[in-house]
């Protein structure tokens, strides 16, 4: 397993070095060593190889582990977020949101009811 810790700030506000820290601090209580960090400074609003989403997805294995500080780091709306999980979940990668930890619970029990209602 490969942890990979994914920073982007958007704007000269948010601060690139208290995303790490949360990062290194989750993962020191969890016992994982992240091994690879992707760090961006640019917005949402930017194309997904901007900001580097991307390059994780072609990266990311199944049983690899994306850590994130919180939700909105990953996309630019809700619709590109569940997209974005969606695929990290058919890979077999797993997904944290540092600050967040029930989120992720909530769109992957959503995504299962919508698709045991298709069914």
């Amino acid at each position: 397993m490969t942890a990979f810790g994914y920073i982007r700030a958007s704007t000269e506000r948010q601060d690139l070095d208290k995303q790490p820290h949360l990062l290194l601090e989750y993962a020191q209580e969890q016992r994982l060593q992240i091994n690879v960090f992707v760090e961006v400074e640019i917005s949402s609003r930017k194309s997904q190889r901007e900001r580097r989403i991307a390059e994780l997805l072609e990266r990311l294995q199944s049983g690899d582990l994306l850590l994130v500080a919180e939700l909105r780091r990953m996309g630019r709306n809700m619709l590109e977020t569940l997209n974005l999980i969606n695929t990290l979940h058919e890979k077999g990668a797993q997904l944290a949101f540092v600050r967040q930890p029930e989120k992720i619970d909530i769109y992957l029990g959503f995504g299962t009811v919508c698709e045991a209602d298709r069914e």
